[in-house]
């Protein structure tokens, strides 16, 4: 987990149990989630790709997966951590420009495994449930094709003053957190061209 503060656990699991009952009812109720009854589309973008981050770690076990492109939005190192030794963590940033996107795994999660990833991901503090828009790379159902759907994903919303705005920070992560991503983007076969975007970020150590 990245928050140790340990009696700050209770309040983030009561809190992230009622954003689950409407992510509940949002994905069992309407046409944005290709989702059965009980279960979550969430992408992810960062360490959780990799298979010993998402499931070895943190116990999660997806019932099914999926490479998938964001579109209009971009991975962004804005999850302040603890410098020096690791200055950043992964979030995903909505922008303007149309030819941006993020690539990463959608899951398909029981309630409770999204549960478990809201709760280790510390929501709502610093992390926040988004709803957006994926094309998977894969059908998610037999015989149908890339498939346009919606999803659950964790953006990082740095604090910021209540006299003035204050600069958003985008520090470099470190080698080993940035090795996780790319051994799961490797993992999941995401695309060439993003492997090699991944390889080219800077970082501290």
């Amino acid at each position: 987990m990245r928050y140790l503060v340990m009696p700050l656990l209770m309040s983030i699991v009561c809190i992230s149990t009622t954003a689950l009952t409407a992510t509940y009812s949002a994905a069992t109720s309407s046409n944005s989630m290709r989702a059965r009854a009980g279960e979550v589309l969430y992408f992810a973008y960062g360490s959780n790709m990799f298979s010993e981050v998402l499931e070895g770690r943190r116990g999660v076990r997806p019932l099914a997966k999926s490479p998938a492109v964001c579109p209009g939005h971009r991975l962004a190192f804005t999850a302040l951590g603890l410098p020096p030794f690791e200055p950043a963590f992964a979030s995903l940033e909505p922008c303007s420009d149309p030819v941006e996107e993020c690539h990463g795994v959608c899951y398909r999660l029981s309630a409770l495994d999204w549960l478990r990833v809201c709760a280790s991901e510390g929501v709502p503090l610093g992390y926040q449930v988004v709803e957006v828009p994926l094309t998977t790379y894969h059908p998610l159902e037999e015989g149908k094709g890339a498939t346009e759907i919606k999803a659950f994903s964790l953006r990082f919303v740095q604090p910021q003053s209540m006299a003035f705005p204050l600069p958003q920070l985008e520090p470099p992560p470190s080698r080993r957190y940035l090795g996780l991503l790319l051994a799961g983007a490797k993992e999941a076969g995401l695309a060439e061209q993003w492997q090699r975007k991944l390889a080219q970020v800077r970082t501290v150590w």
